[in-house]
């Protein structure tokens, strides 16, 4: 039985020319390493998370139910994805942040109360 190949690190990769592809889980730090390497060798890849934001959208929700809104059987929330069309965009936040977007009274009724 042969041994599964050892994963290379970050520097080895790099160092011989391969990039792995790395998901960032939604961190800004990981958002600027990626940006960086982007700037220097193209590098690509996809950054999610399960949006804690999603706090707000459920206040929101709860607010307008208690006010007599129905809500639908069916509910999606999106999930926070950096690729490359915003990820310069994200890369300007600051270091040390989970990437998540906020949700108002206004998103809630247009993308979940609407539906």
């Amino acid at each position: 039985m042969s041994a599964s190949p050892r994963p290379l690190s970050n520097t080895a990769a790099t160092s011989a020319g391969k990039m792995p592809i790395i998901e960032g889980g939604g961190g800004t730090d990981f958002v600027k390493w990626w940006a960086d390497e982007n700037a220097k060798n193209g590098y690509q890849t996809v950054s999610m998370n399960t949006t804690p934001g999603i706090g707000g959208a459920a206040f929101w929700l709860g607010l307008s139910l208690l006010k007599g809104a129905k809500a639908p059987k069916m509910m999606i929330m999106p999930v926070a994805t950096v690729d490359a069309s915003n990820l310069k965009e994200y890369a300007k936040l600051p270091g040390g942040q989970i990437i998540s977007p906020s949700y108002s009274l206004d998103w809630v009724k247009q993308n979940l109360l609407s539906k």
